[in-house]
């Protein structure tokens, strides 16, 4: 009898691509699409972790200067931030100007004081993280009111809104200044509105003055400045401005300016 011979048998050419594209697809899955971005620095893809390295040595920054609310996402690989923000400014107060037979008073109010504020401070964060950002609006400042008698009071400016940033950190708005007119007969000065924290500024006291036909009037108005902070934003609105009249001219009714909103900037990375 004879001998079986074995042969060995031989993939096809098709068997052989098959087995070759079949380990293709296992490394294509390893390394990853070049805008992968589901990795962490310890897990993922390939491109996944370089996009992950690539996004923290880059870094990044994110700017909100409108009053509302917004959402920022935490880039993936991005555990930390720095968040610089502010509350809004306070509105100055009312200023009155009394006309009487003899005599023009003018009250101005309070300017507003700033908003409370942080610079560059650190939180730890989570990738894909939605934080939901309340820009805080400035307050008003109401406008110049013309009497023709002394009167008990005038309106305050409003308060300056928070600013809030996630459940990270709540910064108060700047107070109002107090309204301009307490009497017409005596040199009263509205006292400004107080900042909204520690990191804020008081809104100075607004000014008085008068003037009788045919005298000048006195020199005691100013600019009163609204408080200010670290940051720029969330300062404290203005009150009405004059200077010096010739004797028979009157003053205008110019309106004062309102505090501006507040403000938030995220940065991450390196």
């Amino acid at each position: 009898m004879g001998e079986k011979v074995y042969v060995a048998r031989q993939d096809t050419l098709l068997e052989k691509m098959a087995e070759v594209l079949t380990k293709i697809t296992g490394i294509d899955g390893k390394i990853g699409r070049t805008d992968d971005k589901g990795g962490s620095n310890s897990s993922g893809s390939v491109n996944a972790k370089l996009n992950v390295l690539i996004n923290n040595f880059q870094g990044g920054i994110k700017e909100f200067t409108n009053s509302g609310t917004f959402e920022f996402t935490v880039p993936d690989g991005i555990f930390n931030i720095l968040v610089t923000a502010a509350g809004a400014g306070g509105g100055a107060g009312k200023t009155v100007k009394i006309k009487t037979p003899k005599m023009i008073y003018f009250h101005q109010g309070g300017a507003g004081g700033s908003g409370d504020c942080i610079v560059d401070k650190s939180y730890a964060v989570t990738p894909g993280q939605v934080i939901t950002i309340q820009i805080g609006k400035g307050g008003k400042t109401p406008p110049t009111q013309i009497l023709n008698a002394a009167s008990t009071g005038s309106t305050k400016g409003e308060d300056g809104q928070a600013t809030v940033v996630g459940d990270l950190v709540t910064l108060p708005g700047g107070y109002g200044g107090e309204g301009g007119l307490k009497t017409a007969t005596q040199e009263v000065y509205a006292a400004g509105g107080l900042k909204g924290g520690p990191n804020g500024t008081d809104g100075e006291k607004g000014g008085y003055a008068y003037k009788g036909t045919p005298y000048p009037m006195s020199s005691n108005i100013f600019q009163a400045k609204g408080g200010t902070n670290q940051t720029g934003y969330g300062t404290g609105g203005r009150p009405t401005w004059t200077h010096d009249y010739e004797p028979d001219s009157d003053i205008p009714n110019n309106n004062g300016v309102d505090g501006t909103s507040g403000y938030v900037c995220i940065k991450w990375g390196v």
